[in-house]
């Protein structure tokens, strides 16, 4: 029998190539074009099924090869997932905690327009009935208790250009923190044994690209393609943290697309919250909430 691909690969895959325009489109590009008539396509409706059926024909030794092959082409998109590394795996994670512990970073800096730091962190507060590690008129240094507290979830609150963060800095003007840096600084932290982090929420306009650079380094990545309009982001995150908390127990990304779903439903948002939401899991950019 063939070595077939791991449970966490064909959970990646079933995400980021799901039948069939995807699917068949890596297949191709792994070099099995002449012989995709050959591809179990039953369960083409349903990515999980069809990749774990894909891996089973695989194994008994359909596709000789295969499983390298994939390998290097989602390698040549995927770099910085280690998944996709010769021999790699995929950072253990740690078990979904029974309570969560966010780090709250929050930075208005002088000449720029307010952030409401200080009552979006109220909001959570009040969602989670006790206060989460917080830090407001942050500098681009306090993202270092990252490494000293070993929080589950990183959520910041602060302006965004494309993939820069807006911190103040020691005098509170503006300092522009690349999320290219921060990635670089999580990739330390976990290279030294450090702890991934479950969750990154860039509570910000226009954050998507940053979400994309920061993807690789925790399970899930929350933030937003579009302005956020008037109160919406404090709304989303005492939305988000309520549920987290609350008995039905969400992962980080269903509670993200349940929070916008449900305050546009009540109409406490903006229509945009919603269109505008993007959420990573494991590195790939899964379906919008209006998708879902």
């Amino acid at each position: 029998m063939t070595s077939g691909l791991s449970q966490e690969q064909l959970t990646f895959l079933a995400r980021a190539y799901p039948p069939w325009p995807a699917a068949r489109s890596l297949l191709q590009q792994a070099g099995f074009g002449s012989r995709l008539e050959f591809v179990h396509q039953s369960a083409v409706g349903d990515p999980i099924a069809f990749w774990y059926q894909f891996n089973a024909d695989l194994e008994e030794g359909a596709f000789p090869d295969a499983a390298e092959r994939i390998r290097v082409v989602v390698h040549r998109k995927y770099r910085a997932n280690p998944l996709w590394l010769p021999g790699g795996h995929a950072t253990p994670r740690r078990p979904r905690p029974d309570v969560w512990y966010p780090l709250f970073i929050g930075a208005s800096p002088t000449g720029a327009a307010p952030i409401r730091a200080d009552e979006e962190l109220l909001e959570i507060t009040n969602a989670m009935d006790r206060p989460p590690w917080s830090r407001t008129a942050a500098q681009a240094a306090d993202l270092s208790l990252v490494r000293a507290l070993q929080p589950h979830i990183l959520h910041l609150c602060c302006h965004c250009r494309d993939s820069t963060l807006i911190f103040n800095d020691a005098s509170g003007a503006p300092f522009d923190l690349h999320a290219e840096d921060e990635a670089a600084a999580l990739k330390r932290y976990a290279d030294d044994g450090g702890p991934r982090l479950h969750g990154i929420v860039v509570n910000a306009c226009t954050s998507d690209e940053t979400a994309r650079i920061l993807s690789p380094h925790a399970d899930v990545v929350i933030a937003h393609r579009d302005e956020l309009r008037d109160g919406d982001g404090i709304a989303f995150a005492g939305a988000f943290y309520k549920l987290l908390v609350g008995d039905s127990r969400p992962t980080l990304d269903v509670a993200a697309r349940t929070a916008a779903r449900e305050l546009v439903r009540a109409r406490k948002v903006h229509d945009t919250l919603a269109d505008g939401l993007v959420v990573y899991v494991d590195g790939v950019q899964v379906t919008d909430v209006r998708g879902h």
